[in-house]
C-alpha cells in the first residue's frame, strides 16, 4: 500500500473494530512483481449488513486482479466461517476505485470527506470522516497498527468467552461433553472405590476402572484398555486441565471438521497415543485424554496451515502459544511424551484425510502412508509385548478389588495368569 492509503486503511480498521468487527488478516492479494498489494479483512457475525469487509489500495493496473481475488477470498471465507448469509463490502481507497452493487456484494471507492451512498452511511455514518492525512504518516500508521492488534486480540478473547457461554446454554459440543461426562463419572467412581476400600493409593482403583497397564494388556489380553484409559483420571487438577484444554480444542475442531469427524479424531488419536506408549515404554500405568487432545491439536494445525491463518497476527500468536504450552507440558515429570507425540501424529494424518479442502492426490497419498504406518505399528505391537518390570503386588491388590466387587472368577483368573506369566509360563 501507499503510505497515505495504508494510514487511511488503519484508521478504517480501528473504526470498524469499535463497531464490533474483528480483524481476520492482513493478506496478500496480488503480487505486482515489486511488492505485494495488501488488504485488510474484517468480520462481524452479528452485523445486520456487511458482515465481511475488505479494505485495499486502488491500483489501476491491477484493479481487475484485486477484485477477482477478493471475490474468490470472500467465497472461501463464507465457507470457512460457515455463514452463507454473509454479505461483502469492498472498500477501495482512492479516487480511481470502481463501484458496484449486486445482491450480497457492494464495492465503493473512498477518500476523505467523500459524499457516500445513503445505504452505506445508514450503517456507517462516520465512514468518510474517520480517514484523514497527518504530518508523520509512518509514525501514526505504526501507532494505529499496534492499537488495531490489541483491539482485535481483545475481540477474539470476547468471542472465545462467548463461545463458552453459547456451548453451555446453547448448542452442545458432543466432542467435549461426551468424554467430559464419562471422565467425571469414572473419576468419581475411582475416588469412591479407593475411599470405601481404604486404599492407600488410587492407582489400583484406576486400573480396575480401565487405566492402561501393560501387564494386563499383554497377559490378560485386555486391549480395550487402549480405549478406556483416555477417560481415566485420578488427580482433580489433571482432570480439570484436560477438560479445559479439551473444551477449546473440541469446539474449534467441530467448527473446522464437523462433530462426527472431530469426535473420530479425538478417540482414534487417544487410542493411537496408547499404542505408542505400548511400543515405546515398559510396564507402566498411564491415564488421561491428553493424547486425544494432542490429536485435535494436530488436526487444528493442518486446518490452520491449509487456510493460511498464520497470516492473521492474533491467530498466529495463539497457535504458537498453544503449541509452546503443549511442548512444555510434554516435558514435565510423569507425563508420557510418547503418548502426546503419538496423538499429535495421528491427528495430523486424520486432519489431512478428513479435511474437505485436501486435494485428492494428497488425500490418497496420506491414506497410503497411514495404512503403511498402521501395518508397521501392528508389527511393532506384536514384537514389543515383553516387559521387564513386574509388579505382582499391584496385580494382587487389583485382583482383590475385583473380588470385593463379587467378581471372584476374574480375581482368580488374574491371580493365576499373572503368576503363570511371571514364572515363565
Amino acid at each position: 500500500m501507499r503510505e497515505n492509503t495504508r494510514l487511511w486503511a488503519l484508521q478504517l480498521v480501528n473504526y470498524f473494530l469499535t463497531k464490533g468487527y474483528v480483524q481476520l488478516s492482513l493478506v496478500t492479494s496480488v503480487n505486482n512483481g515489486k511488492e505485494p498489494l495488501e488488504g485488510f479483512w474484517l468480520y462481524n457475525r452479528n452485523a445486520t449488513r456487511y458482515k465481511t469487509i475488505n479494505i485495499h489500495d486502488v491500483n489501476d493496473q491491477y484493479m481487475g486482479s484485486i477484485i477477482s481475488v477478493n471475490r474468490a477470498t470472500f467465497d472461501r471465507l463464507k465457507g470457512a466461517l460457515k455463514d452463507s448469509e454473509a454479505d461483502f463490502l469492498e472498500i477501495g481507497l482512492g479516487e480511481a476505485g470502481l463501484e458496484e452493487k449486486t445482491v450480497g456484494y457492494t464495492r465503493i471507492a473512498l477518500v476523505p470527506n467523500k459524499t457516500m451512498d445513503p445505504e452505506i452511511t445508514a450503517v456507517f455514518p462516520e465512514i468518510s470522516t474517520v480517514i484523514f492525512d497527518v504530518e508523520n504518516t509512518k509514525a501514526e500508521s505504526a501507532k494505529l497498527s499496534n492499537k488495531a492488534f490489541k483491539a482485535s486480540a481483545a475481540r477474539f478473547r470476547e468471542m472465545r468467552k462467548g463461545q463458552f457461554r453459547d456451548s453451555i446454554v446453547g448448542k452442545l459440543c458432543p466432542t467435549f461433553f461426551i468424554p467430559a461426562i464419562i471422565s467425571v463419572i469414572v473419576f468419581a467412581a475411582i475416588q469412591i472405590t479407593a475411599a470405601v476400600l481404604k486404599e492407600e493409593t488410587t492407582i489400583n482403583s484406576a486400573i480396575v476402572f480401565g487405566a492402561y497397564y501393560k501387564a494386563f494388556v499383554v497377559v490378560l489380553n485386555q486391549w480395550w484398555r487402549l480405549l478406556t484409559s483416555g477417560f481415566v483420571h485420578v488427580e482433580p487438577i489433571h482432570l480439570l486441565c484436560n477438560l479445559y484444554s479439551l473444551f477449546y480444542m473440541a469446539k474449534a475442531s467441530e467448527e473446522n471438521y464437523g462433530t462426527l469427524k472431530a469426535f473420530i479424531i479425538l478417540i482414534v488419536s487417544s487410542i493411537f497415543s496408547y499404542v505408542a506408549v505400548f511400543i515405546g515404554q515398559d510396564n507402566t500405568v498411564v491415564i488421561g485424554l491428553s493424547g486425544g487432545i494432542y490429536g485435535l491439536l494436530g488436526a487444528s494445525l493442518v486446518y490452520f496451515i491449509r487456510n493460511k491463518y498464520y497470516k492473521v497476527p492474533y491467530m498466529r500468536t495463539t497457535m504458537i502459544r498453544q503449541s509452546y504450552l503443549s511442548l512444555i507440558t510434554s516435558l514435565l515429570p510423569s507425563v508420557s511424551m510418547l503418548g502426546h507425540l503419538g496423538g499429535l501424529v495421528c491427528g495430523i494424518f486424520l486432519g489431512i484425510i478428513l479435511s474437505p479442502q485436501t486435494e485428492k492426490t494428497l488425500k490418497i497419498n496420506t491414506i497410503i502412508c497411514g495404512v503403511l504406518l498402521v501395518g508397521v505399528l501392528v508389527y511393532m505391537v506384536i514384537t514389543h509385548r515383553q516387559f521387564v518390570n513386574y509388579y505382582y503386588l499391584t496385580d494382587r491388590e487389583v485382583a482383590d478389588i475385583y473380588g470385593k466387587f463379587g467378581l471372584q472368577k476374574l480375581c482368580e483368573r488374574i491371580y493365576g495368569k499373572m503368576l503363570y506369566y511371571y514364572l515363565g509360563g
